[in-house]
């Protein structure tokens, strides 16, 4: 991304008439069931806007911790918020209403962890890059979206042994596979795991109770990460503008 961003900050990323955080921001602004926004990573003087309280808090050198520093931040002294919603702010495709239906997704269980998970059909008919990595599970090939949700009690657990976990593996192939385990990538390999057995499988290894909940927006898995995407999501943003218009 060098040769766009020119080594300014990649979530200031012009995009249609504004930063692709903005993108993000705008759409967390329209809904309804965000009570308060957190922006991890960028210089708290930076432009931004937001219809809800904002939280701009500085880059902490990992991208686990920005996490789980945001989190605490957002449920400092709001005992309330029971749950957390991670975006990416190379998101910009998203929308309120696939950040509504979110917010009613992970209101159904009482998980630590949720990851959206969007189907290999799904994702295709937006985006067909050959490029783009799918887990052949036993029933579907999924890849994961840019957004997930903690459970707020548990982002505050700093003792969990999750985050070292984490932390250690950032930079380790082996490691991010023993984290799973090599009997379940070796399930994986052969396409004999269900999207139930990984989530037993994460809850086993990791003392993590997750969930993957099947997704139905591919646009939560069009993160801006090459050249290519730039360009498909300006046209995709173009299209969306005009059709808004006609309506």
């Amino acid at each position: 991304m060098y040769p766009i961003t020119l080594g300014g900050f990649k979530a200031m990323l012009e995009i249609n008439g504004k930063p692709m955080i903005q993108w993000v921001l705008d759409a967390l602004s329209r809904a309804p069931s965000i009570q308060r926004v957190a922006v991890v990573g960028l210089p708290p003087i930076t432009a931004l806007d937001c219809e809800k309280p904002l939280i701009m808090l500085t880059d902490s050198g990992e991208m686990v911790e920005n996490v789980r520093q945001g989190v605490v931040e957002l449920t400092r002294g709001c005992p309330d918020t029971a749950k957390v919603l991670i975006i990416s702010a190379d998101l910009p495709a998203v929308t309120s209403e696939m950040i509504e239906w979110m917010v009613a997704s992970v209101a159904e269980s009482d998980h630590e962890l949720y990851g959206f998970v969007i189907d290999r059909k799904v994702m295709e008919t937006m985006d067909k890059d050959e490029r783009r990595v799918f887990a052949h599970l036993k029933d579907a090939e999924v890849c994961l979206g840019d957004a997930s949700c903690l459970q707020a009690a548990f982002a505050n657990r700093t003792d969990h042994p999750l985050w070292q976990k984490l932390v250690e593996a950032r930079r380790s192939p082996t490691r991010q596979a023993a984290l799973l385990g090599y009997d379940v990538l070796f399930l994986l390999m052969l396409r004999q795991l269900t999207l139930k057995e990984a989530e037993a499988s994460i809850d086993r290894r990791l003392g993590v109770n997750a969930r993957g909940i099947p997704c139905p927006y591919p646009e939560l898995g069009l993160d801006v990460d090459r050249p290519h995407d730039v360009e498909m999501i300006r046209d995709l943003l173009a299209e969306r503008a005009l059709q808004s218009e006609r309506e």
